[in-house]
């Protein structure tokens, strides 16, 4: 490559490093991208279990009060 005039030279300059930095940024975007619906996933699992715990603790729940209430009848307090 010849000498080129430095406002071209630095045209040129600007060019690449702005084309460098754009592919840099999309692939940090990308990336962070993946965590995020990986994280969202995670999310939705922790989600789902803290669910189905809940309506576990609610249905043993239910049963500690039905069987409360049949010893009271039993007993007949």
């Amino acid at each position: 490559m010849h000498h080129l005039p430095p406002k071209l030279y630095l045209e040129l300059h600007r060019a690449e490093l702005t084309q460098h930095m754009t592919t840099q940024h999309r692939r940090v975007a990308t990336r962070l991208q993946r965590q995020a619906h990986r994280d969202r996933r995670r999310l939705l699992r922790a989600q789902q279990r803290m669910t189905r715990a809940a309506q576990q603790l609610a249905r043993a729940d239910a049963a500690a009060a039905r069987s409360r209430h049949r010893l009271h009848a039993i007993s007949g307090t």
